[in-house]
């Protein structure tokens, strides 16, 4: 079985039929459950498609096809996003023993007008991917394994030497957005590699891991931008809501900054040796 005609390619090709399902289902009604599988599928999808570019040389989709999945990547998140935000704010309204009705009413009417802006986007069109890819294949095992070996190094170095110093939102969904790709492509690849050492099998488990724990930090941190937004707004206007705001803020950074001991912690004690491919 050859990994990039048999396993890569079809597997590109099926995420790629899941999107656009999920774009027409989505044109029916929009739920967090759609909205997640959706998002996975173009994640899944972007990690086939960086991996039939490096073994081939050539990129398998084009532009228009890239604009148009973008589209979808950017409006699902932002529904999704703000869904998040109500789901946080149950969990906090509840640990706070506060109540935000305003608030409450400001997400849906949000969530609203993200949704609209989701069901105007047009159903995803068929697309191919280009076969010229293909034609190519003794080099590709060789492309892949340095690609795994310098991406592994890379993801080391940045972790090794920065982790401490690291201090913005964006920085650290950087560094999640690397290991989610990493994880993605390496599930891809799994079945075809020899795994003596069970190191491919550890960075499966640290970047799941990881990139987890990142992506529930930085979900809280957004929710707590959104939260200062209003405050800041109503301490002139409702100087009650904002104290509530300000109870229900006090709870979430005292989680989020015990989270963020928790990824320092597990970011450079659990990281694996870097990459080394066997087929």
């Amino acid at each position: 079985m050859h990994l990039v005609t048999d396993i890569i390619h079809p597997f590109t090709r099926h995420q790629y039929k899941k999107i656009r399902r999920s774009s027409s289902l989505l044109h029916l009604a929009i739920t967090m459950n759609e909205l997640h599988r959706g998002r996975i599928a173009i994640k899944q999808w972007k990690a086939g498609v960086a991996l039939l570019s490096i073994a081939g040389r050539h990129t398998p989709v084009g532009k228009k096809t890239k604009w148009n999945v973008k589209q979808w990547q950017a409006a699902t998140g932002n529904s999704r996003d703000h869904r998040l935000y109500l789901d946080l704010l149950d969990v906090y309204e509840t640990k706070a023993r506060v109540q935000l009705p305003s608030i409450r009413t400001s997400l849906e009417s949000i969530i609203e007008q993200a949704d609209q802006v989701v069901q105007a986007l047009p159903v995803l069109p068929n697309a191919h991917l280009k076969r010229k890819i293909l034609l190519q294949g003794k080099h590709h095992w060789r492309r892949l394994k340095i690609y795994f070996k310098q991406h592994s190094c890379a993801i080391s170095d940045r972790i090794l030497q920065d982790h401490q110093q690291l201090r913005t939102s964006a920085a650290w969904h950087n560094i999640r957005k690397d290991l989610k790709r990493m994880y993605f492509q390496l599930k891809l690849v799994k079945k075809s590699v020899k795994d003596k050492d069970g190191n491919v099998a550890k960075w499966l488990a640290y970047t799941q891991h990881i990139a987890s724990q990142i992506g529930d930090w930085h979900d809280k941190q957004n929710f707590i931008m959104f939260l200062q937004q209003r405050m800041k707004k109503l301490e002139s206007t409702n100087g009650g809501i904002a104290i509530k705001i300000k109870k229900i803020l006090v709870q979430i950074r005292a989680d989020n900054r015990l989270l963020m001991a928790t990824i320092k912690h597990d970011v450079v004690n659990l990281l694996p040796l870097p990459l080394e491919l066997h087929t």
